[in-house]
């Protein structure tokens, strides 16, 4: 099961971050067929005492994501792709898979305010989250 989590959520994270690249937008349709695969998997895959640990890592997701949101910390794309991300990991490991995508995330703020010299700008966050789901995944693996 976490091969196919693995997978997936790297490619729903390549083509959100192609899109936000582009045209600054992660599209909602991308965020829901995200979140419906992922939980098909889990339903498929886990019985109900199994799939309580991601359910509350989603949960938690989702109430952080939206303050980040309505604080102006994220974007409402970049939010929501967080949010089913939380959906793809049990709560144990939910704090991995943040530190990871705030470490890229801080790298590629400094590399926009070195590159670009503003201090004052929105980047297209997807980079950062897709790196950070790639780390979380090599990590996973590295230890299983």
């Amino acid at each position: 099961m976490e091969i196919l989590l693995a997978i997936f959520t790297i490619i729903i994270c390549l083509i959100a971050t192609y899109t936000d690249w582009q045209s600054r937008v992660v599209p909602n349709y991308l965020n829901l067929t995200g979140f419906l695969i992922i939980f098909i998997i889990l339903i498929l895959s886990l019985n109900s005492t199994e799939l309580q640990p991601y359910l509350w890592s989603g949960l938690i997701s989702v109430i952080v994501m939206l303050l980040l949101f309505y604080t102006k910390i994220l974007g409402g794309g970049d939010a929501k792709l967080l949010m089913i991300l939380g959906f793809s990991v049990p709560i144990q490991s939910l704090i991995y898979l943040w530190l990871y995508v705030s470490i890229i995330g801080g790298l590629q703020a400094l590399f926009f305010i070195i590159k670009y010299k503003k201090t004052k700008q929105t980047i297209p966050y997807a980079f950062a989250i897709l790196g950070g789901v790639i780390l979380f995944w090599v990590e996973f693996f590295a230890i299983a």
